[in-house]
């Protein structure tokens, strides 16, 4: 039997012909050019991240948004889990995001908040600019390296206000400055900051969406949690959705339905979860501690610290200092050179041994410093262990890694408040004993 042909042969367009005859003269003219175009972000947690505020999309695409590409998300966790090649730069667009859906949820359900147009806004920037402070390899720089380097904490909040300053300078954004000072506040969680400056103190709540002071539940933490799980391979068991939309505002607190409290405990167990099984891998944390060593050999050569302070130098300071050190021929960078040249061959530092403490025997462990390096030595010495004579100070770290649920010794449920739908207008929290 013969295959009969097509009906017609299928090309590709070049042009399209428009049938204007088709479209009704009144409405071109409700057709207004001057409104910006919305944005679509493919992502793969989200689907599609929607931006439709210009302001918020010239930030987007601004440099100092753009260098958190060059940030790994989990730092040094990628040379252990190939999966987490995430960045910060989708991380802060999947915050925006979510920060954006939480604000809309409340500014519809109770529109008597008096939540407008400049408040979305501003929380969808803080939400974007978060992270903008972070240094290479994320939590790796402000923990451990610039302690290590200076002496002296180092918090990338910190970091991210300074970096808002120069983005709005560099990129000639037109905001008033009040809003970039409401934005500073609403990064860090801290409303007593703003409301000193800027009485009188309503909409505290809005300080509860991007970093929670009150109880950690926020849009930062469900993103991370759904991002990581996800590159990781891991299940996320909780449904940020279901919280986001049940989310209500009494008495100025960010509440959620009774009938979410498993979900919460989920959201808390699962945070302890990532923090013991992924960003305190133990190969992870001897790859951090690698990097540190390398660049603090490298920063007199470097200025790495001085760079962390100029806004100017931090816009180029990201993951690629290590290949910035790799291909030196400087001989002052040869030390450096070495330890990433282990990182690349797998030769990491070892693990000797490690012990798991309770809360008050790790204050005075740390506190008092009965375990160092140099009492290390000595107890090996005293014991006559193989080798030990031949053992310093400078051969040990001691790396404290403390786990909690998100409320250091407390049970962070606690902190958290819920509401019933017989009682929408009265807030409460979990007994004492737990949820039941």
């Amino acid at each position: 039997m013969a295959a009969l042909a097509p009906a017609f042969e299928l090309t590709s367009p070049r042009f399209f012909d428009l049938d204007d005859d088709d479209v009704l003269v009144d409405e071109k003219a409700k057709i207004d050019s001057t409104v910006p175009k919305p944005r679509h972000f493919k992502d793969s947690v989200h689907n599609y991240i929607i931006l439709t505020d210009p302001i918020v999309q010239a930030f987007v695409d601004s440099p100092q948004i753009q260098r958190l590409r060059y940030i790994k998300q989990l730092g040094t966790a990628y040379f252990v889990f190939p999966g987490a090649s995430h960045n910060r730069f989708e991380h802060s667009l999947g915050v925006c995001h979510l920060a954006g859906l939480l604000v809309d949820r409340l500014r519809t359900q109770q529109p008597y908040l008096g939540i407008d147009d400049r408040d979305m806004r501003c929380i969808q920037l803080a939400a974007l600019c978060h992270d903008l402070g972070h240094g290479p390899f994320s939590h790796v720089w402000d923990g451990l390296f610039v302690p290590q380097a200076t002496g002296e904490p180092w918090a990338h909040e910190a970091g991210s206000e300074m970096m808002l300053d120069y983005l709005v300078e560099d990129n000639e954004i037109d905001i008033p400055e009040a809003d970039v000072q409401f934005v500073k506040a609403l990064i860090v969680g801290e409303s007593e900051r703003w409301y000193a400056a800027y009485p009188p103190d309503e909409k505290k709540f809005l300080f509860q969406i991007v970093a929670n002071k009150l109880n950690g539940i926020d849009v930062d933490k469900f993103d991370y949690m759904m991002r990581d799980s996800q590159c990781l391979g891991i299940p996320c068991p909780v449904d940020i959705h279901r919280l986001i939309s049940s989310s209500r505002v009494i008495s100025n607190t960010i509440c959620y339905s009774n009938k979410d409290a498993y979900n919460v405990y989920e959201l808390f167990y699962s945070r302890y979860s990532l923090h013991k099984r992924i960003y305190n891998h133990k190969a992870a944390v001897a790859i951090e501690h690698m990097i540190v060593d390398a660049l603090v050999k490298a920063d007199p050569v470097l200025k790495l610290v001085e760079q962390t302070k100029d806004p100017k130098k931090l816009l180029y300071l990201t993951d690629s200092v290590v290949e910035e050190v790799e291909k030196s021929t400087d001989a002052a960078l040869e030390e450096s050179r070495k330890l990433i040249r282990r990182v690349r061959v797998r030769d990491l530092y070892k693990v000797v041994d490690y012990v798991i403490l309770p809360n008050d025997y790790h204050k005075v462990w740390k506190n008092t410093g009965l375990l160092t390096p140099a009492q290390i030595v000595r107890r090996a010495r005293d014991e006559n262990i193989e080798d030990a004579e031949q053992l310093q100070p400078e051969d040990l770290i001691v790396s404290w890694s403390v786990l909690h649920f998100g409320s250091k010794e407390q049970d962070p449920i606690r902190s958290v408040r819920f509401y019933s739908w017989q009682t929408p207008h009265s807030k409460w929290r979990v007994p004492a004993q737990g949820v039941r």
